[in-house]
C-alpha cells in the first residue's frame, strides 16, 4: 500500500555552551547563579526548539573539586520535531573531553534525567589566590529531526509581520532561439532561507562570498542592465523545458537582426506595492520551467514531471495547470546541485516514460551519453527489447543519422552493442 502523504525529514544539530567556574575558596560557582545542591539542579535558559539543561553539585570528590551532575529537560520541544541524540563536551584550558556521546533521547519520557556527571581532571594550584576562577565550558549538541513543513511554517510566520516573503530573485531563460542559444529571461521570486535550508548549493549561491552570479538589488527592478538577455552558448540545446514557440522577435533573429534586448511580456511584469531588497541571480544554464519546478519542490517536497517528448504522451488539462518540468532537465539540475533524492525521482520518471517505441531514440540521445547511470539503464532496456517492433521501426532513421549524416557520435558505443546483439541468431 502506498502512503497517502510523505513528509521530508532532515537531521539537524543545535549546539549551546555554558560556563561554570571552579573558584578558589568555594567548591563550584556559576556566573549569575549558584549551581544547585546535590540532586537539586539549577536550570539554564531554554535553547534550541524548547529544551534546556541543568547543573547540580555531585558527590564530594577526593581532589577537593566537586563533580557536576548534568540534566536534560526536553518536554517543551516544538511539535513536529523528534529528538535523536545528545553529546556533551567539557572544555578546560582549550582541552576538549567528550563526557557523553550519542546518548539516545527518549522523547516520550516525562522524566528529567541526569544524563552524565563531569569529574574534574585538573587540580587547583596550591599557590592560587583566593577568588581565582577556573572556567569549564560545557558544550551540548542535540541532534534532532524536523519536518520540512515546519521550516516553511516558520518562514511564512515571519512574513506575516515583515510583509515580505521573497528576498531572492532569479532570472532564467525560457525560449530556445532558432539560430541557437536561449532568450527571454523571466523572473522567479523565492525565499532564500528556505532554499539554503534544503541545499548547500544555495548556501553558496546566496552567501555574500558566493558565486559571481549573485548580486544585491531591489526585487522589483527590471532585468539587470549588465546582463545579456540572450545567450548564444547554452549547455543543453535539447532542453525540453525551453519553449519552441516562435514570435516576431524570433523571426527577426532568424533574419539576422541584431537584437540585444527583449521587453518582458506584460504577464511577467511584477507589480509590487512594497519594494524588497535582496539577491538577484541570472541563471544561465537552467531553463525557467526547470528552476520554477525546483523551487516548488524545495518548498513542498512535491514535483510534477512532464511526459518524455519521445513518448508521444498527451497532458490532461488538469496536469497542464500545475508546475511541471522535464524529468531529463531536472535530473541534469539535481545532478549539478547535488540533490540526490530529486535526482532519483527524476531517474524514476525517465524510466517510467520509456517503452519499445522510444527507447532507441532515448538511448542514443546526447543527454543519455552524459550520465553513466542513465546510459546503463537505457542500454539494458534497449537490448532487452532490441527485436521488438518499435525498435525495429526506429532502426532505419537512427542508422541514417549515425552513418549517412554523421550524427550521434556520442552514441557509437550503444549502436555498436545493439548491432552486435541483433547479429546473434535467436
Amino acid at each position: 500500500m502506498e502512503p497517502a502523504q510523505i513528509s521530508e525529514i532532515r537531521l539537524r544539530k543545535h549546539t549551546a555552551a555554558f560556563v561554570i567556574c571552579y573558584e578558589v575558596g568555594r567548591s563550584v560557582w556559576h556566573p549569575g547563579t549558584v549551581v544547585g545542591k546535590f540532586n537539586q539542579p539549577t536550570y539554564t535558559k531554554t535553547v534550541g526548539l524548547g529544551w534546556r539543561f541543568a547543573f547540580a553539585c555531585g558527590l564530594y570528590s577526593s581532589n577537593d573539586l566537586y563533580p557536576i551532575d548534568i540534566y536534560f529537560q526536553h518536554q517543551g520541544v516544538a511539535v513536529g520535531s523528534t529528538l535523536r541524540s545528545l553529546e556533551v563536551v567539557a572544555i578546560f584550558n582549550k582541552a576538549r573531553r567528550t563526557i557523553l556521546q550519542d546518548w539516545p533521547i527518549k522523547s516520550e519520557s516525562a522524566d528529567i534525567p541526569k544524563v552524565c556527571t563531569y569529574q574534574p581532571d585538573f587540580a587547583i594550584p596550591s599557590n592560587a589566590k583566593e577568588g581565582t576562577k577556573f572556567p569549564v565550558i560545557f558544550s551540548f549538541t542535540v541532534t534532532y529531526a524536523v519536518e520540512d513543513t515546519q521550516e516553511i511554517s516558520c518562514t511564512l510566520g515571519h512574513s506575516l509581520s515583515s510583509g515580505l516573503f521573497a528576498d531572492t530573485r532569479f532570472f532564467a531563460y525560457s525560449i530556445r532561439r532558432p539560430s541557437g542559444g536561449v532568450r527571454r529571461p523571466l523572473p522567479l521570486f523565492a525565499n532564500g532561507a528556505l532554499l539554503k535550508a534544503k541545499s548547500a548549493y544555495f548556501v553558496a549561491l546566496l552567501s555574500n562570498n558566493g558565486f559571481s552570479e549573485s548580486k544585491s538589488a531591489t526585487l522589483d527592478d527590471t532585468f539587470p542592465a549588465g546582463e545579456e538577455s540572450e545567450i548564444l552558448d547554452y549547455d543543453y540545446e535539447s532542453d525540453s523545458d525551453l519553449s519552441e514557440a516562435a514570435d516576431l522577435a524570433d523571426v527577426a533573429e532568424s533574419d539576422g537582426s541584431d537584437k540585444t534586448h527583449s521587453e518582458p511580456r506584460l504577464d511577467h511584469v511584477v507589480q509590487s506595492q512594497r519594494k524588497g531588497f535582496g539577491q538577484t541571480i541570472v541563471v544561465k544554464d537552467v531553463a525557467y520551467s526547470t528552476l520554477k519546478a525546483l523551487i516548488m519542490y524545495l518548498y513542498t517536497g512535491k514535483i510534477l514531471f512532464s511526459p518524455l517528448k519521445s513518448s508521444g504522451a498527451e497532458w490532461s488539462n488538469k496536469a497542464k495547470a500545475g508546475i511541471h518540468c522535464s524529468p531529463k532537465s531536472m535530473y541534469r539540475l539535481a545532478d549539478k546541485i547535488g540533490l540526490v533524492h530529486l535526482k532519483q525521482k527524476s531517474r524514476e520518471a525517465i524510466r517510467a516514460g520509456l517503452s519499445e517505441s522510444n527507447i532507441l531514440q532515448e538511448a542514443v540521445s546526447g543527454f543519455t551519453s552524459r550520465y553513466d547511470e542513465i546510459e546503463a539503464m537505457e542500454k539494458a532496456i534497449l537490448l532487452k527489447n532490441c527485436r521488438s517492433p518499435g525498435v525495429k521501426a526506429a532502426m532505419p532513421d537512427i542508422m541514417k543519422r549515425a552513418i549517412a549524416d554523421g550524427e550521434l557520435s556520442s552514441a557509437q558505443g550503444i549502436i555498436t552493442v545493439l548491432v552486435e546483439r541483433l547479429m546473434i541468431k535467436e
